[in-house]
C-alpha cells in the first residue's frame, strides 16, 4: 500500500515539474488537475515526513485533500491534531482541504 502512495506522489510531482517547465499558462491546468486529487500519507503525527509532504502539497495547491488509512490513526486525539494541522494549511484557492477516512468493506478504485 505504501508503494501506491509513493507512485501517486511521483505522478503528481512529475505533473508539477512539467508545469514549471511548460510555463505559467500550463501551471493553471496542472493546479486544476491537482484540485481533484486526494492522497494518503505515511505517518501518524504532524512531525512525520509523509505528513509534512502532503501538508506542503496542499499549501502549494498540488492536491485537494488527504485520505486517512488505518496506519495513520492511533487515537481520536491524534486524528484531531492531524485534522487541525491540515485544515489550517492555506491553499492557493482559499478552499479548505478535503479530508477523508478509508472505510473497509467496500469496493475501492485507486490510480
Amino acid at each position: 500500500m505504501h508503494r501506491a502512495y509513493r507512485l501517486i506522489g511521483l505522478l503528481v510531482a512529475g505533473l508539477f515539474c512539467h508545469a514549471s517547465a511548460a510555463g505559467a499558462q500550463d501551471a493553471g491546468l496542472h493546479r486544476l488537475a491537482g484540485s481533484m486529487i486526494l492522497t494518503g500519507f505515511d505517518g501518524q503525527s504532524v512531525e512525520d515526513p509523509g505528513f509534512q509532504r502532503v501538508e506542503a502539497q496542499l499549501t502549494q495547491g498540488h492536491i485537494a485533500g488527504v485520505i486517512f488509512f488505518g496506519d495513520n490513526i492511533t487515537s481520536p486525539e491524534a486524528v484531531l491534531t492531524l485534522n487541525s494541522a491540515l485544515r489550517s494549511a492555506t491553499t492557493p484557492n482559499g478552499l479548505l482541504p478535503l479530508l477523508a477516512v478509508d472505510a473497509e468493506g467496500g469496493l475501492v478504485q485507486r490510480l
